[in-house]
């Protein structure tokens, strides 16, 4: 998905002036008439609007357009759509945050513009970091939202989960925004985003953006920096200022109705403790797979030892099979986007000892990952199935060693035949 930025200078009151969820209007000539061309049904809108010192922020999902008239019976396109949350800044503020900066210049100051794009909001994975910040260990704090993000360790200086629907989340901040969170220490309840209005849940959330953010770390198993702001009825949360207190796995997600009445996301996330966990999770890309630099997965002694595991490579080759399984093809489609498995040829950890690189990982579905673990079938050079019928599906760019072949075939023939 595209994110759209638009400059309401002139204060326009949408609502009033078009309908109930309009929050937009183009012209029907120029760049503003090709810039709806590229919206799309489920793209984010974000609308700015100046309040004197102040700028508020208003992200919506863009739904539909239609041809209206405005007060100088001049027509145009009226953009209409759900309103995700809404924030007020200074300009100070916006011109770094990683949501909304795309709206000023290197000096601070709006652009001249009306109309942004920016798809690389889409695809931002390199510039995110999943995992440890070099240099900012546990406890550390900070003074302000505008210090946290210029440390990276929470980007936005206004919203709570920082990610993105195709990334996943790397961060999130607790600070009593959300009636319905529950701070347990090493475990958090956390509520996600959307549906409210000056501080107050007013419709129901949607999975969407943020939400859907923590759903894929879920699944790919991405850790999550939690960042505890203040607030007095939570004994976990720092007096002042926000305290950074490690990285999180998000366990589970599910709906329920809220205190307020309204659907709202739950999100159950649990410490990462005595584990090795990723330090950096980077981008990925589709061209052809890199075999990558783990060829020795490294350990950490405390007192539960887990392989770290280089996870942009996992998610390399599942990318590059759009997720659809290298045995049967099959590609399972969820409520949050597509499902695969990464599954080792040569299993990671002694005393097998296998690299965690492309050309020791294949792309499966959920059963033939558990059926190739347990040795239902293995795979012979010519990519022929022993113990099951068919092939082994190879896209070009994917080299499989065939060492790591024979070593599964050792390993496992028996139970395969």
């Amino acid at each position: 998905m595209t994110t759209h930025y638009f400059n309401n200078s002139e204060n326009r009151l949408h609502n009033e002036l078009f309908g109930a969820e309009a929050f937009y209007d183009l012209d029907t000539t120029g760049n503003q008439a090709k810039a709806l061309t590229k919206i799309v049904e489920g793209d984010t809108c974000v609308v700015a609007t100046p309040q004197g010192k102040l700028v508020r922020f208003s992200r919506y999902i863009f739904r539909r357009f239609a041809l209206q008239k405005d007060g100088a019976d001049k027509q145009v396109q009226v953009l209409f759509g759900d309103l995700l949350d809404s924030h007020l800044l200074s300009k100070a503020e916006a011109a770094i945050d990683i949501d909304y900066g795309v709206l000023f210049d290197k000096k601070g100051n709006f652009k001249r513009a009306s109309v942004h794009v920016d798809p690389a909001r889409s695809n931002m994975i390199g510039e995110r970091f999943f995992g440890e910040i070099p240099g900012v260990p546990v406890g550390s704090t900070f003074d302000s939202r505008i210090a946290l993000s210029s440390a990276k360790v929470h980007r936005p200086t206004q919203a709570g989960i920082s990610g993105a629907a195709k990334e996943g989340a790397d961060s999130i901040v607790i600070s009593g925004g959300y009636e319905d969170d529950q701070d347990l220490g090493d475990e958090v309840v956390y509520t996600g985003h959307g549906g409210q209005l000056n501080g107050k849940q007013v419709k129901d959330q949607e999975m969407l953006v943020g939400n859907l953010a923590l759903v894929v770390s879920e699944m790919e198993g991405f850790p999550v920096r939690v960042v505890r702001g203040p607030d007095k009825n939570n004994s976990f949360s720092p007096p002042s200022g926000y305290r950074y207190d490690g990285l999180f796995r998000v366990d589970s997600h599910w709906h329920e109705i809220g205190k307020a009445g309204f659907k709202i996301w739950r999100y159950r996330l649990v410490k990462l403790q005595a584990e090795a966990v990723p330090s950096e999770i980077s981008g990925v890309g589709t061209e052809g797979l890199p075999t990558g630099e783990n060829s020795n997965p490294v350990r950490k002694s405390q007192t539960v030892q887990r392989i770290v595991r280089d996870t942009k490579q996992a998610k390399n080759v599942k990318m590059h099979y759009g997720h659809a399984c290298q045995v049967c093809g099959t590609r399972i489609m969820t409520a949050t986007g597509p499902y695969a498995e990464a599954a080792h040829i040569r299993p990671l950890g002694a005393p097998h000892n296998g690299p965690d690189t492309s050309d020791n990982i294949l792309c499966l579905c959920p059963n033939h990952h558990v059926m190739f673990d347990f040795g239902a079938f293995s795979i012979e050079d010519d990519r022929s199935l022993i113990g099951i019928e068919g092939s082994l599906s190879i896209r070009p760019g994917h080299r499989i060693d065939i060492k790591h072949l024979a070593f599964h075939r050792e390993k496992y023939s028996n139970r395969a035949k």
